[in-house]
């Protein structure tokens, strides 16, 4: 999923300066969370992560659109790609 993200085009710029490696670990603990997996989550708000780094509506749809492509390819079943 971030090899396609990392990649894109439109999103590429916005992952210059980040230890992607540390994303990759932290959007796994989210997604644990997220999905029922972890009772605490210990990283920042979803607006503090994002805040002040110029993501917009287009941004914003195109790593949903890549995240649900990577979901459905996976086999994840609808109702917990919508909860995601």
């Amino acid at each position: 999923m971030y090899d396609r993200i990392f990649c894109d085009s439109e999103l590429q710029n916005f992952f210059v300066k980040t230890d992607k490696d540390r994303l990759l670990a932290k959007q796994t603990e989210f997604l644990t969370h997220a999905t029922g997996g972890l009772s605490q989550w210990t990283g920042l708000s979803m607006k503090e992560a994002h805040q002040g780094r110029g993501i917009g509506e287009r941004e914003y749809n195109k790593v949903v659109e890549i995240v649900r492509e990577t979901l459905e390819g996976l086999g994840v079943a609808p109702d917990l790609i919508a909860e995601v």
